[in-house]
């Protein structure tokens, strides 16, 4: 294999824990000591909370859109957690 194509895709690390057990602290420092760093931003199908931004915080969407996500492959990974669908948008990571 011609190695001098090859090109490096990265690592994606996932946080994850209970509500309330630090993963935005963790995260805010991570990115303070590494500029390399970005976030990827969740889908869900819960609802958006006081303060949250759409495509910032969550990419807020009803249960259809998330099961067409999936089933079309868009989805890294994903989840139901507590009545309500997580996952990771494939695109998003990709073109990082």
């Amino acid at each position: 294999m011609d190695q001098t194509n090859l090109k490096r895709r990265g690592l994606m690390y996932v946080l994850s824990s209970p509500s309330g057990a630090g993963k935005t602290t963790i995260t805010r420092a991570l990115l303070k000591s590494n500029e390399n760093l970005v976030i990827s931003v969740s889908a869900t199908t819960r609802p958006r909370r006081a303060g949250e931004v759409q495509g910032q915080d969550y990419y807020f969407v009803d249960i259809p859109e998330f099961n067409n996500m999936v089933d079309n492959g868009e989805m890294l990974e994903h989840a139901k957690v507590f009545g309500h669908y997580y996952g990771t948008p494939k695109a998003p990571v990709e073109d990082s």
